[in-house]
């Protein structure tokens, strides 16, 4: 995954891949937000059909196909099979809400979520729970709190969460850090203090650390240097 020099977002560039078990063919269009089809799923597609068949609960895949296709134009070449193998999504600056999150449940595989600068709130972050395979969260811009931390501290498949300018405080990123294991976390301009050094240097696994316009002090910053020799610390 490549790092974007904006300190605003983890991101990578906008493609699209295509299992070629389905042999079909989708040419790319560079646009911000772009579903992504992982090129790297089980052989078996049956296998991964009845997965996906299995997590359908409410909502249909027809109406989620509609749904990522009112967002995407790439997802207009789709049809609802391909929803299994969707490996991303870019919704950064999109008009998602709460209840949008809900059709996340037909996608099994999901890997990289950006949804910063979006309506999501606390409570729509419990939609995202099922979501196993999900490695990188951005929630940037959000009106994100410890009560959202705490909802996404169990899932232990996390790896990089951006947190800029949301309104977490220490004692929330204390215990979502006490929980999870990162190798990036973007703090900026956060009300984080030096009292979460300790749970911070404890994340021996980090190798990009932003924290631009919090509160932590020149002092901590060297500590944290200090403690996390393998971590670009900005």
């Amino acid at each position: 995954m490549a790092i974007s020099k904006n300190r605003d977002e983890i991101t990578t560039n906008a493609e699209i891949k295509l299992d070629t078990t389905l042999q079909k063919k989708i040419d790319v269009e560079k646009t911000l937000s772009q579903p992504k089809i992982n090129s790297n799923m089980p052989k078996n597609t049956g296998a991964v059909k009845s997965v996906a068949k299995d997590n359908v609960t409410k909502i249909g895949l027809e109406t989620t196909l509609k749904w990522l296709q009112e967002h995407s134009a790439e997802a207009k070449k789709w049809s609802t099979e391909d929803l299994s193998y969707v490996d991303e999504l870019n919704f950064n600056m999109k008009k998602i809400t709460n209840a949008d999150l809900k059709h996340l449940k037909n996608l099994p595989f999901l890997a990289k979520l950006w949804i910063g600068t979006t309506e999501v709130t606390d409570e729509g972050l419990k939609e995202i729970l099922h979501l196993t395979e999900l490695k990188s969260l951005n929630l940037g811009r959000t009106q994100i709190t410890d009560v959202g931390l705490k909802t996404i501290s169990s899932m232990q498949s996390l790896t990089a969460i951006n947190l800029y300018r949301t309104k977490i405080t220490d004692k929330g990123l204390k215990e979502m850090l006490s929980q999870c294991t990162l190798t990036e976390l973007n703090l900026g301009y956060t009300k984080i203090t030096d009292e979460v050094l300790h749970e911070l240097s404890a994340q021996t696994s980090l190798t990009r650390l932003f924290l631009s316009g919090t509160k932590i002090s020149e002092d901590g910053i060297k500590k944290l240097k200090e403690a996390l020799p393998n971590c670009t610390i900005q």
